[in-house]
């Protein structure tokens, strides 16, 4: 289904890859910061310093975000952890699928 480099790896593991940075881009870029598409990104660093009843909204920010600018990929789950928020830090795991297998994408991010 995809092709061999001459160093083994496979063209598939360059898309997930590809995959996963475009992810670290779109969560990590707050929205509102790119001139061209102020809708651009997530508004993640929104939910650092939010209680725990905030989940919800964090997950439904994470969704619209990833659905709208990763269209190669199909989302499973979100499971955000927030018991560090308070703290700065942010975690979350998402699972996708692409071509019918599923991955996992981890992202912390620190204030």
């Amino acid at each position: 289904m995809y092709a061999m480099r001459l160093n083994g790896q496979s063209r598939h593991s360059d898309i997930i890859d590809d995959i996963n940075q475009s992810i670290d881009v779109i969560l990590t870029t707050p929205k509102g910061s790119r001139i061209a598409d102020h809708k651009f990104g997530c508004a993640l660093w929104d939910f650092l310093d939010q209680p725990m009843t905030a989940m919800p909204r964090l997950i439904a920010e994470v969704t619209a975000a990833i659905n709208q600018y990763e269209t190669r990929i199909t989302l499973t789950s979100i499971e955000p952890d927030i018991s560090q928020a308070a703290n700065g830090r942010l975690h979350i795991k998402l699972n996708y699928i692409l071509n019918g297998q599923q991955y996992d994408y981890q992202l912390t991010v620190n204030r």
